[in-house]
């Protein structure tokens, strides 16, 4: 009997065992998987730039040139690099410009607006959005100033009166436009508190009894 009783107790043993390893081989169950690429996914997303060039005739080529850059950067923009050259008594300088692409119509109107267009080119391409690409979805202005209209002739020794009178000018306006704005602060701040003085004033002239 006792024999019987140790098969039985192997049996029951060995069918626990097998039970166990049974669960330990089977597949582990997934939680959470990364999803997959598919090959026929979309592509990165790509941005449409411009390359454009143009050149204006001008009649003031430095305070010109200083505007196209404040225009660049109303816009987002940023001043790559410049250069100036003079042939035939002629001044020019030459401006590259990058904006957002998003805002290259905007920039690039009102460039063209800052004197007479002389001659204008686009080219366009698809560029790869890549981060850490310092000149991702911006789009490159080339504007070529020519400083035209009334220039007169420049002396030997590099003297230039039309050049003079327009630093002067340009001289007279900022002082006058800072005259301008203290008046104004003046008018706008301290006008309100002389006006009350002034009818405060006035009441008690009224009530002070005449002798």
């Amino acid at each position: 009997m006792s024999t019987l009783r140790l098969y039985i107790l192997i049996v029951f043993c060995a069918l626990i065992l097998g039970a166990c390893s049974g669960e330990a081989r089977g597949e582990p169950e997934m939680i959470a998987s990364y999803p997959r690429q598919d090959p026929q996914s979309p592509q990165p997303p790509t941005t449409y730039v411009y390359h454009a060039m143009l050149e204006l005739n001008v009649a003031r080529l430095e305070r010109t040139a200083g505007k196209a850059v404040d225009l660049v950067y109303q816009y987002r923009g940023y001043l790559v690099r410049s250069y100036a050259w003079q042939s035939d008594n002629i001044q020019h300088t030459t401006l590259v410009l990058a904006v957002p692409a998003a805002n290259f119509d905007q920039a690039f109107n009102a460039l063209s607006r800052l004197g007479d267009v002389v001659d204008q080119h686009l080219s366009e391409e698809w560029t790869g959005s890549r981060p850490g690409d310092g000149w991702e979805g911006y789009s490159e202005i080339t504007i070529t100033l020519n400083e035209h209209g009334a220039v007169w002739p420049r002396l030997s020794w590099g003297w230039n009166p039309l050049h003079t009178l327009s630093s002067a000018w340009d001289v007279f306006t900022t002082i006058f436009g800072f005259l301008v704005d203290v008046v104004i602060w003046l008018v706008v701040v301290i006008g309100p508190f002389v006006a009350l003085a002034w009818l405060l004033r006035r009441v008690v002239k009224r009530r002070k009894p005449a002798p």
